[in-house]
């Protein structure tokens, strides 16, 4: 192996020989232009790991300080979660309440009191009818009707008394009908007063003129109570109004 040895001592003789002869020897100039690329190349490579470094550096505070930030908005989201399930159960219970309320209200709409009830059959009754009994009874397809019977004085009383209920505020015209109408001996029976003999008892005998027995079926109509509670004001049923009318007030039942 070869090795260059410079001894710049021994070549210093030669430099000195080479000025007595006239030779010049000048120290290399470094050009800072030229080379200004060069300098700025190498900062720049040696600032690189330190950039490197404080970029992942920051970069690693702000990936924590963001863990940090979505873990506090899980914990608000599971927060919400559970406020909002809450919420939930609250208004399922609310509904359920307001929902048993509107039911409620409802069978009030549907109500019709037996006492305006009669009170109306009976404003219907003409001079010469004699009304015996009311009867409920159900249809085959179940539908409520009313049986009434009694007697009259007249096939044309029965008819008009009739005519009359298929007016009344609270049954149909279509649903009422004469179902049986016949002459019958009349029921009624005279008392007269005690006779002293029993020439005078033959006398005094009363036939009283036949009568005619019928029968009407008749169904109330469907028309909710809110919307007649000016008949059931003149009918007597002041609490059935008094009630819906409160129920109106909360809201329960439409107006």
């Amino acid at each position: 192996m070869y090795s260059i040895e410079i001894n710049f001592l021994k070549d210093r003789g030669l430099v000195e020989a080479g000025k007595q002869q006239g030779l010049n020897f000048k120290k290399p100039e470094i050009d800072v232009k030229k080379n200004l690329p060069i300098i700025i190349g190498g900062a720049v490579m040696a600032l690189l790991p330190i950039l490197a470094g404080a970029s992942i550096f920051w970069l690693n505070l702000q990936q924590a300080k963001v863990q940090r930030e979505i873990e506090e908005l899980d914990a608000k989201i599971q927060q919400i979660e559970a406020k909002k399930k809450e919420i939930a159960q609250i208004t399922e219970k609310k509904d359920k309440i307001n929902g048993d309320n509107q039911a409620l209200a409802q069978v009030f709409t549907q109500i019709k009191p037996w006492s305006a009830l009669l009170q109306d059959i009976s404003d219907q009754i003409p001079v010469g009818i004699q009304v015996e009994k009311i009867q409920e009874a159900t249809t085959e397809d179940g539908k409520k009707q009313l049986v009434i019977t009694g007697i009259g004085q007249s096939y044309n009383g029965v008819n008009d008394f009739l005519l009359t209920l298929q007016r009344a505020d609270f049954l149909t015209d279509k649903g009422t009908s004469l179902q049986m109408a016949e002459e019958i001996e009349n029921p009624m029976t005279v008392e007269l007063p005690k006779q002293p003999d029993e020439e005078e008892a033959a006398k005094a005998e009363l036939t009283l003129p036949p009568v005619i027995s019928y029968t009407i079926v008749t169904q109330l109509n469907d028309k909710p109570a809110n919307e007649m509670l000016p008949v059931l004001q003149r009918k007597g049923a002041v609490g059935l109004v008094s009630r819906i009318r409160t129920l109106e007030n909360k809201g329960l039942i439409q107006k």
